[in-house]
């Protein structure tokens, strides 16, 4: 039996915000959109958890977390240089570059690269820049367009990695509320009907993902718009293999560049992916190494991605994600080589703090089956905030007052490590 208290907790804290991650946390009808994970796949074109390799276009933001494989492509092709900061990085790699030579293009924006490995950058002119072994060109230079070093960007790419894995997962965990008509015996059509919505008019499906894509059946794939009140479709894909060979997706909603903007295909299983049709919607597949030779139509999260076809805009419009705080993005910093000379730019030493019992809650809450351990989470989660900010407010008032806080916030984060839910 719960104390009164946990029970009067959480009738005040229906949805909460994390101070660190700005997470929402609520009730079964909550957006599952709402964080900062899910802003930062709504600003990127292309986001790799691992390697890169791409030899076409990609028509909007790129970030590469893991090293850049390819010499040439081409790089924020379609985005409006009226309505992009110039010294924000449109292409952003966090690992190393290739080797031998090679000229990519940046049509808007400037460049940034990771602090490990140490890069070296030149400023051959005002459109031209050397990055180890590649020339890039920022077509942007002539208002302000520039390649610098980010040396937050392995911690940025730290925490999109882990959080698109966790919203993976997460979406992969709600309930789904449509079916769809899938052939078995005889060539037709497969059929995604949306005749249901939940409370943010998200249609939910849960299918295989070799009964979708690489069906032999299967003629083409039409989504059917069947309740006017959808406002995003959420495909969740089982299975570790996921190949798409079979079948063309076809309709309005999913041919129309807004319905591909709020289309999410999400595969939190998979561990490799072959795309040979052409993929209209994002894709979230943070596991997986994919192949890709024909076009993605979407904003596309995956672990690594190798593809000589091109990658297409819409980025990903989620139905709610009004209450969160944009992710922040990197511009230029201090370290901006100088025309004509050669500098080795060594990395920058930051100092980050890591909330032990933002990460304790947030793998205890991984976990959470039943009504009693949420509400001794949300407990234990909003008399940690509480405690934090009676610190602060105590570490500007002398002498300190007593009992010492920074003891109260140790034995909370104590209890929360023990916490079982």
């Amino acid at each position: 039996m719960l104390p009164v208290y946990y029970i009067s907790t959480i009738v005040l804290l229906t949805t909460l915000t994390d101070p660190v991650s700005g997470d929402a946390t609520t009730s079964s009808n909550a957006c599952p959109f709402n964080s900062v994970s899910a802003t930062y796949f709504s600003q990127y074109n292309v986001i790799t958890t691992g390697d890169f390799s791409s030899t076409s276009d990609v028509e909007n933001q790129t970030i590469v977390c893991g090293s850049l494989k390819s010499n040439q492509a081409n790089y924020c092709i379609h985005i409006d240089q009226n309505n992009f900061n110039a010294k924000s990085p449109c292409l952003e790699i966090n690992g190393a570059l290739p080797s031998g030579g090679g000229s990519p293009n940046v049509q808007v924006g400037s460049v940034s690269v990771g602090s490990n490995p140490v890069h070296t950058l030149t400023k051959k002119g005002t459109t031209q820049y050397q990055i180890d072994q590649l020339q890039f060109n920022l077509n942007g230079g002539n208002q302000g367009a520039t390649a610098f070093v980010d040396s937050n960007l392995p911690s940025k790419c730290a925490a999109i990695t882990s959080g698109l894995q966790t919203l993976s997962s997460s979406l992969f965990q709600i309930t789904p509320n449509n079916n769809a008509t899938i052939p078995s015996g005889q060539p037709s059509p497969l059929n995604l009907n949306v005749n249901n919505v939940d409370s943010n008019g998200i249609a939910i499906f849960n299918l295989s993902g070799s009964s979708v894509l690489a069906n032999k059946y299967v003629q083409q794939i039409q989504i059917n718009i069947n309740n006017a009140n959808c406002k995003f479709i959420l495909i969740n894909l089982y299975g570790t293999a996921v190949n798409f060979n079979q079948g063309n997706l076809v309709g309005s909603w999913i041919t129309n560049l807004n319905g591909r903007a709020k289309t999410l295909w999400n595969c939190p299983q998979a561990t490799t992916m072959n795309l040979q049709q052409n993929l209209q919607g994002a894709l979230l597949a943070p596991n997986a190494v994919v192949q890709a030779s024909s076009n993605i139509d979407g904003a596309t999260a995956v672990k690594s991605l190798t593809t000589q076809s091109e990658l297409h805009n819409p980025p990903i419009q989620f139905p709610c994600l009004a209450a969160v705080e944009k992710a922040p993005v990197s511009t230029l910093s201090s370290t901006t080589p100088k025309a004509t000379t050669t500098s080795t730019v060594a990395p920058t030493t930051t100092t980050s703090t890591t909330n032990f019992t933002y990460f304790i809650l947030q793998k205890r809450m991984q976990n959470v089956h039943g009504s009693q351990s949420l509400i001794i989470v949300l407990y234990a989660r909003e008399r940690y905030r509480i405690l934090s900010e009676r610190l602060q407010c105590q570490r500007r008032r002398r002498p300190p007052l007593k009992p010492p806080l920074h003891q109260l916030l140790l034995q909370q984060q104590q209890r929360l490590l023990l916490l079982q839910v």
